[in-house]
């Protein structure tokens, strides 16, 4: 399922970028894993998906724990808000950006 849904998704990019002459390479698809458990974003992966997003800082950590054994790229969407400090873990792209009105440094 979904395999399924990531092959139309791309497909539906590739129409697009071939309707403006744009190179289909030139588009990241960020897959939304929010409310999507460990499995559902390793069944991802496991179809090409590479790179995740994550709108609650205490979901990531806890995918990212689970899944610290495949080389993705987390992001982390929406404002920075800080309840309580977390730490995030070392992922092993090494690679947490960052996508919102609010960086950590604000």
């Amino acid at each position: 399922m979904i395999s399924d849904n990531l092959q139309g998704v791309r497909a539906r990019i590739q129409a697009a970028c071939a309707a403006v002459g744009r190179p289909p390479d030139a588009v990241n698809l960020l897959a939304v894993s929010k409310t999507f458990g460990p499995d559902a974003v390793a069944e991802a992966f496991a179809a090409g998906q590479r790179a995740f997003g994550e709108n609650y800082i205490q979901e990531a950590v806890e995918k990212m724990a689970a899944l610290s054994e495949l080389p993705i790229e987390w992001h982390c969407i929406g404002l920075y808000r800080v309840i309580r400090p977390v730490w995030l873990p070392k992922t092993s792209t090494g690679c947490i950006r960052w996508t919102g009105s609010k960086l950590p440094s604000d």
